[in-house]
């Protein structure tokens, strides 16, 4: 247990790092492979920053021609709008070209809005992150219009699960962290009708760093 713990917090401290480049301005939101054919999209999780999926995106973009860029929020917004704000970026991205989404955590179910309210056209593959599908029981103790989002028979929560058949034609991915102590219980993170699952030996923030992770993700992208 102690080793699971430090190593998420050493996840946390990487997620900080990746924080601090993006804020003295050592990295961009935006990364092109060479003629790029395709957008992915990367949304962060409760707490975190679009930042801290530099380490993916650049693995992404080596192994395909793709465009990859992360999308950022703030813990206090309200979830709706905020889903407004992805589905305006993803268009202005968009071009025409077929869509993937990758979202960890919370932004797994951002990632599931704009596609299943239809604000987003192109889109094929869907790729989760400990996300809370049915929510977590944590949610219940913290305060804010982002936390009511995952908390367990919300409304947000109520509106996913009633279309969640917009998703069939999709290629979907679920990826649980086994060792996920945000997530209670943790089969919410592989609630997802249809989508293929994957357990990896980690934690919920390991996720974003693991080597096998980054890789079947490079793999699946596209």
């Amino acid at each position: 247990m102690r080793g699971s713990i430090r190593a998420e917090l050493r996840s946390l401290l990487r997620q900080g790092e990746f924080m601090l480049r993006r804020g003295l301005g050592f990295d961009h939101p935006r990364l092109l492979a060479e003629s790029p054919n395709r957008l992915v999209v990367f949304v962060h999780g409760f707490l975190s920053h679009g930042s801290v999926w530099v380490p993916m995106r650049e693995q992404i973009c080596k192994k395909h021609p793709v465009e990859a860029i992360d999308f950022s929020y703030g813990f206090w917004e309200e979830f709706e709008r905020v889903a407004v704000r992805l589905a305006q970026k993803i268009e202005k991205h968009a071009q025409g070209r077929p869509i993937t989404l990758i979202g960890h955590s919370l932004g797994g179910l951002l990632a599931r809005w704009v596609i299943q309210e239809g604000w987003v056209e192109g889109a094929d593959r869907l790729i989760t992150l400990a996300t809370p599908h049915e929510g977590t029981r944590l949610a219940e103790w913290i305060p804010g219009p982002m936390a009511e989002a995952i908390r367990p028979g919300g409304a947000i929560l109520r509106r996913l699960r009633a279309l969640e058949g917009r998703l069939n034609r999709l290629e979907c991915w679920v990826i649980v962290a086994e060792r996920d102590r945000l997530i209670q219980p943790l089969a919410s993170a592989s609630a997802l009708a249809r989508a293929q699952v994957l357990t990896f030996p980690v934690g919920h923030n390991e996720l974003l760093f693991d080597r096998e992770v980054l890789a079947f993700i490079a793999q699946h992208v596209g």
